[in-house]
């Protein structure tokens, strides 16, 4: 797969996916290179963990309070999952172009999902 170009002012959150994703691509050995949607949601479990663990860090120096982390977890939660789903409801044209025009990146957002609601849960659980 070839690095699409994509513009930093248009598009700044997919420009940075894209050079995070080409730029660990890069330094994997050859074998993997055909596996994109697989890497894609791997590396957004990572991604969306490591996300929230650091968002999970800054609200507890500055709220020092755990209920209101807790709070903030279910919260993050369920807009995790509603957000893309009412996306689907509301608007399925769009929702399913996004999906056939961007295999790769719908599949990575999976795994940011999948990642920040596994450091949900671990937050709701421990």
């Amino acid at each position: 797969m070839d690095k699409p170009e994509v513009e930093f002012r248009k598009e700044p959150l997919r420009y940075i996916c894209n050079e995070a994703f080409f730029a660990v691509k890069k330094v994997l050995p050859k074998k993997y290179e055909t596996y994109n949607k697989t890497l894609a949601f791997t590396f957004g479990i990572f991604s969306g963990y490591l996300v929230a663990e650091g968002g999970a860090q800054i609200v507890s120096s500055l709220a020092g309070s755990q209920n209101f982390l807790e709070e903030l977890a279910k919260d993050g939660l369920m807009g995790t999952w509603s957000i893309p789903l009412g996306s689907r409801v509301i608007a399925p044209k769009y929702f399913k172009q996004f999906v056939d025009e961007h295999p790769i990146y719908s599949t990575g957002i999976l795994g940011v999902m999948a990642g920040a609601s596994i450091r949900a849960i671990q937050e709701l659980s421990f």
